[in-house]
């Protein structure tokens, strides 16, 4: 009989019964009888530490593995394979790079390493990786946990995906749009125009299909070198994509930046999808006026008018996004609603905390920037700079005894405990950096880089 344990050295404290599963079919699969092992949880600093001093690799990696000698043993010859090490803050960091569920990376890592203690190692030669990784998914597959990158190759019976983006000027509702769509939040909204600063990923599962909506930046005339990447990001998601939902506010009426869009998308190949938001704001007769105003301007697929804050006509819109996909594979697993890096989102969320608090008195001349992450036990200690162009919004940021600050905090740490499911310690700091819009060197190293 197989005996196995799972220690968690951090308290992360959530339901890892089903690697039990992985462990005994992976033993089984390969004939092992009365053998013994351990799954050890650990954070990112202790694995760094452990690669540095076993491996000499100075930086962290996701699983580790500790062999015993073949011929250990304990009492009544029970067979000691050794211990599997798995970073958590790495598994989940993974899942969502690799856009599937914490169960299936989890599951990998642990039937990766435990392989690599049976002898599998597929460092040593090309024929090594295809059996060892050729093995792992045979197991995945075996247990219902489809390998991802099967799911690529091979496809899922009558299914259609596809990408579509969603473009507009600032401010027309294209970030309330996606977090309706995939009912969370996942992009960052406020009345500032040109709140959105990178390229948003939600995805809508339906149950034969599966969209993946790209929230651009709003394309406005550049004012600084900000702007410009800013663009260039929207118009570099127009590439490779199904279609294209050009949002525009029907309430406000067509504007220059409506236009400046269309000309740009009449030099794209790509279906354009008209949608006309904030639709609650208008009569029936100020619909019809809004589509004749826009329906001249450009040849549309289709034109459809919703309101995304009131989830008034978004389950159409899905719809009709459907007949516009192409491919026939299953990109992200059951659950995935966002590609989004948590630790991307954090500092989003301080930002749009920021914005909605203050009012028309901070305008785009902040970012935040993630500074420090840190799980122990329950609790993520986190520390965030919050970057200003000058000292007078530094003063209004931090507020009269820093009352403004502590109140950013309080809503920004709600909705972070929101997100990564546990508690949190946050430290907000405001440091001015004099024209950091304009300063390339200090653009990239906030990520505003020309790959985005």
């Amino acid at each position: 009989m197989n005996k196995y344990d799972v220690f968690d050295e951090f308290g992360y404290k959530d339901d890892y019964s089903y690697l039990n599963d992985v462990i005994e079919h992976t033993l089984n699969k390969l004939n092992v009888k009365n053998a013994y092992m351990d799954v050890i949880f650990i954070d990112d600093d202790k694995m760094h530490e452990m690669n540095n001093t076993y491996r000499h690799i100075d930086r962290t990696t996701d699983v580790l593995s500790f062999a015993l000698e073949d011929n250990e043993t304990i009492h009544e010859s029970i067979r000691m394979l050794g211990d599997v090490f798995v970073s958590i803050p790495k598994m989940k960091a993974q899942a969502v790079e690799y856009g599937h569920s914490e169960k299936r990376e989890l599951s990998f890592l642990v039937c990766h390493g435990l392989l690599h203690l049976l002898g599998y190692d597929h460092t040593k030669s090309p024929e090594d990786e295809k059996i060892q990784f050729g093995l792992q998914d045979d197991i995945l597959n075996d247990l219902g946990i489809i390998s991802w990158y099967n799911k690529i190759e091979l496809g899922c019976d009558n299914m259609k995906s596809g990408f579509v983006a969603i473009v507009g000027r600032p401010n027309t509702g294209k970030s309330t749009l996606i977090n309706t769509i995939v009912d969370d939040h996942i992009a960052i909204v406020s009345d500032v125009a040109g709140t959105t600063r990178n390229t948003i990923q939600g995805v809508y599962h339906g149950d034969d299909f599966q969209i993946i909506f790209v929230d651009t930046p709003g394309i406005s005339k550049p004012m600084d070198k900000l702007g410009k990447k800013l663009n260039k990001e929207s118009y570099d998601s127009l590439e490779d994509i199904d279609a294209i939902l050009f949002v525009v506010d029907a309430a406000a009426g067509l504007g220059n930046g409506d236009r400046q869009i269309l000309e740009t998308l009449k030099r794209v190949d790509t279906p354009v999808i008209l949608v006309l938001n904030k639709i609650d704001k208008l009569t029936k007769e100020g619909i019809v006026k809004a589509i004749a105003t826009y329906k001249d301007l450009f040849e549309f697929a289709d034109i459809i008018p919703i309101s995304a804050m009131r989830n008034d006509n978004v389950d159409r819109l899905i719809e009709l996004t459907k007949s516009y996909l192409r491919d026939d594979i299953k990109y992200y697993d059951d659950g995935v609603i966002t590609n989004n890096d948590p630790r991307f989102m954090i500092s989003e969320l301080v930002r749009e905390k920021i914005l909605n608090l203050t009012n028309d008195e901070v305008p785009h001349n902040i970012t935040c920037v993630l500074t420090g992450y840190r799980e122990k036990s329950n609790v993520a200690e986190i520390s965030v700079d919050i970057i200003v162009s000058r000292d007078s919004l530094k003063r209004i940021i931090i507020g009269k005894q820093g009352s403004m600050l502590k109140t950013i905090g309080s809503e920004a740490r709600k909705d972070i405990e929101h997100m990564l499911k546990k508690s949190v310690y946050l430290e907000l700091y405001v440091k001015t950096v004099k024209n950091w819009r304009n300063k390339e060197k200090y653009l990239d190293e906030l990520g505003f880089d020309e790959e985005f």
